[in-house]
């Protein structure tokens, strides 16, 4: 009589036991990608700590770290640290990285990209006949964001000929109240 009423505890335990097996099969995978996020997590924090390392020494250097971090960095984040850094540095070599750093796919990338060329340029006039061709040509972008950072670098970097054609940007706008529209407009006037 006892074993009978044991028997289905011994059943339940086993189904128990089974459920348990299957929950930590499915959740081994989710503990795996924690790892691999907080790896991926320090990798960005020792970058982030390299940028702001350079940009306190305003150093550069050779061994092409801002050159993978600006272009070849799948992080838009790091890519976007890497130019501003860079615009603080203010090293006129650092303008080519810059330049092909407005051809990116990502529209963050390509204005915070404008800024920094902006900032080297203001400490540095002779650079500006080029950079301001680079800028000029952000004018037409696809992103909101990125013209008007191109239109704020000009404003910095340009001369009459850049005012020109931001004003011939700003007739043929067509306004419909958008937050991000009236941000491009106070910006571009």
């Amino acid at each position: 009589m006892a074993l009978t009423r044991l028997h289905p505890c011994i059943r339940q335990s086993s189904i128990v036991n089974h459920k348990f097996i299957i929950l930590l099969i499915l959740a081994l995978p989710l503990i795996s990608c924690g790892r691999s996020k907080i790896r991926q997590e320090r990798t960005h924090n020792q970058i982030f700590a390299e940028i702001l390392k350079r940009e306190d020494r305003r150093w550069i250097g050779n061994d092409r770290f801002f050159e993978k971090n600006l272009l070849e960095n799948s992080s838009p984040e790091a890519s976007r640290w890497s130019a501003i850094a860079l615009g603080r540095i203010g090293n006129p070599e650092a303008l080519p990285l810059l330049y092909s750093a407005l051809r990116s796919g990502n529209a963050s990338v390509r204005a915070t990209s404008a800024f920094a060329i902006a900032e080297i340029v203001e400490r540095n006039r002779h650079l500006a006949p080029q950079a301001v061709g680079e800028l000029q040509g952000l004018l037409d972008d696809a992103s909101i964001f990125v013209r008007m950072r191109a239109v704020e670098a000009l404003g910095k970097t340009g001369s009459q000929p850049q005012a020109a054609a931001i004003v011939r940007r700003l007739e043929g706008i067509s306004y419909k109240g958008d937050p991000y529209e009236r941000a491009y407009l106070t910006t571009a006037i």
